[in-house]
């Protein structure tokens, strides 16, 4: 496991250069939303984590792993670590008298929820950024991500709590040191929204389909698909599909996938 989240991070660091030496939106779309961001920060750890279980990604898993509803330590937790270090990076500088560019954020909001939704590993996959390869900036990364793994280890394993506390630092980050950023247009806003939207619509829909299924008293759903339709086969893998058989209809070959509705 090791290996495969160096590989990973690698992959990451490849994927955010290459975003970067040309960046057309189209090709920024490419190699930054869709590979460094659905491909190398989800399917994969998503992969990963359905191999190590033997399971489909089910909600006990996902709470296993983090993904659990906070409660009154998880928001304490949460509301400790913005204050310190959101207002440990704007307090003194409104101290100072200095201005903070705040016009800039507007344009940031959708890209930077859809890269904290995506970040892993805090310092190295930064190398992919020309404006974030000085050694300063490396070494106060890997401090801020020090301080995150602290507050999601404090908030017993919540990786919620350290999406939260990370957005509001990745906010100020951005409007403090806009300069080192890929420059915000509108085409990153929609492309970043695009991309949160494949995230949950999808699996929303198969989601809402298995529940119907589920009230008409159905034990288990057949779902059948063209075996190179990918996107659908992780979908329906996603939400517990199981590999059941394969065909072939109009010279296509489709596989059909089972989904029990009562454990």
């Amino acid at each position: 496991m090791l290996l495969i989240s160096a590989g990973i991070e690698i992959m990451l660091i490849i994927c955010i250069t290459a975003a970067n030496l040309n960046p057309t939106p189209m090709l920024y779309f490419i190699f930054y939303n869709l590979l460094y961001g659905l491909v190398f920060s989800l399917l994969i750890p998503l992969y990963c984590l359905y191999k190590e279980n033997g399971v489909s990604v089910s909600g006990s898993v996902l709470a296993e792993v983090g993904f659990k509803k906070p409660g009154i330590r998880q928001w304490g937790v949460l509301v400790t670590f913005v204050v310190f270090s959101v207002g440990g990076q704007l307090i003194p500088k409104m101290a100072a008298g200095e201005q903070i560019p705040w016009h800039l954020l507007p344009m940031g909001i959708v890209p930077l929820i859809m890269t904290t939704f995506f970040e892993e590993l805090f310092s190295l996959y930064h190398l992919g950024y020309p404006g974030f390869r000085t050694w300063a900036d490396i070494l106060l990364l890997f401090a801020v991500g020090v301080g995150f793994a602290a507050a999601y280890k404090l908030s017993g394993n919540n990786l919620i709590v350290s999406f939260f506390v990370n957005l509001p630092n990745a906010f100020v980050t951005y409007i403090l040191k806009y300069e080192q950023f890929p420059v915000m247009r509108v085409s990153s806003t929609i492309a970043a929204a695009v991309t949160l939207v494949l995230i949950g619509f999808a699996t929303e829909m198969l989601r809402q389909l298995l529940e119907v299924a589920k009230n008409a008293g159905m034990n288990e759903l057949y779902l059948s698909v063209e075996k190179k339709n990918e996107p659908s086969v992780k979908t329906i893998t996603r939400n517990g599909g199981v590999y059941e058989r394969s065909f072939e209809i109009d010279g296509e070959q489709a596989d059909i996938y089972r989904i029990a509705l009562l454990e």
